[in-house]
């Protein structure tokens, strides 16, 4: 086979192509003719030696060495386009900046403090202050830059960005696991006592417990066990040996590798909620927002990437973009991003 790279314009067709399913489509797109797009594949083909391309009367398909070229060349454009879209923004001050970030103390203390040095090594010209509440902050009154929230992205007047997904997961205690029952199915967990996230079973989030039976495949009608809030008690619980409670795994990897926390079991469940970077709206960022802004997604980028080895191997999707930003004045987010506010 042959290896030499092949130029950027042919791969850019072919991403286009391979997405759409239609050389018309991508035609249409790159603001070329079809030919064009047809002959920019066909080289591309030939230089690889390769058919990238099921060619049917009406219809397009990739084939296997297709479907693997796809997922690298828009995964390769993705981080060429973050990239560039990195360096056109203007370079964070050398004067000294204060950034108000609201977050809620589980984030914070878990997953965000644990990395700020790094950026702090990095710009130690800006002050971060972290202002960590359960309570929706208030942008205006608060003085906050930005917020990083668990929710639906929801959140009218603002700016939203996603900054992660998550994934849920039985956790225990090691005692328990050692002398407790066996855990072979997630069926077995019905005979242990759960504990429960009171706020979780009701928000909508996608972190309690029926919703992870259902992804695990088994049928539940009624589930017992004790009902804590905040749901940092269940976690606190589990680690003191009194049941087996559901965790996110950006909340509880440090613990799993430190030995506080086990996992009785592999199986993980995604969220319906995933992390959102929000600030309010405008033209453009502020230099100090931006850098940080661009920090958190690299942090986010690599956690995503360690998710394989303490989330069970869930496969994880990182998207370009959030929801749409949304133009109304600034009024209070939708009820399930208030419970998971900030």
């Amino acid at each position: 086979m042959n290896h030499r790279r092949p130029p950027l314009a042919d791969l850019r067709a072919f991403e286009a192509a391979a997405r759409h399913l239609s050389f018309t489509r991508a035609a249409e797109e790159l603001g070329v003719t079809q030919g064009a797009v047809s002959q920019r594949i066909r080289k591309l083909e030939d230089l690889l030696d390769l058919r990238l391309f099921e060619r049917h009367s009406r219809s397009l398909s990739l084939t296997n060495a297709g479907e693997t070229l796809a997922t690298a060349v828009a995964d390769g454009l993705s981080r060429i386009d973050q990239g560039l879209e990195e360096i056109g923004r203007p370079a964070a001050p050398r004067q000294a900046a204060t950034l108000t970030v609201s977050v809620t103390p589980d984030f914070a203390s878990k997953w965000l403090l644990p990395r700020l040095t790094r950026f702090q090594d990095r710009y130690p010209e800006i002050e971060v202050r972290i202002t960590a509440e359960d309570r929706f902050a208030d942008f205006v009154a608060d003085g906050v830059d930005l917020g990083i929230r668990f929710g639906a992205g929801i959140n009218p007047g603002l700016s939203t960005m996603l900054l992660m997904p998550d994934v849920v997961f039985p956790v225990c205690s090691p005692d328990l696991l050692q002398k407790g029952p066996r855990f072979a199915t997630p069926a077995d967990l019905l005979q242990s006592e759960l504990l429960h996230d009171a706020t979780a079973e009701h928000d909508g989030s996608g972190c309690d417990w029926r919703h992870w039976f259902q992804q695990a495949g088994v049928a539940v009608k009624r589930l017992d066990g004790l009902r804590l809030s905040p749901g940092k008690l269940a976690i606190d619980s589990a680690a003191e040996g009194l049941g087996v409670a559901l965790a996110r795994a950006t909340l509880v990897g440090n613990d799993i590798i430190e030995g506080r926390l086990a996992r009785p079991l592999p199986h993980a469940a995604t969220t319906a909620f995933s992390y959102y970077l929000v600030h309010r709206q405008k033209p453009t960022l502020d230099c100090h927002v931006g850098a940080f802004i661009d920090w958190l997604r690299a942090e986010a980028a690599i956690w995503l990437v360690s998710q394989g080895e303490i989330g069970g191997g869930v496969p994880i999707r990182q998207d370009n973009e959030g929801p749409a930003n949304h133009s109304e004045a600034d009024v209070p987010p939708a009820p399930a991003d208030r419970r998971r506010a900030s």
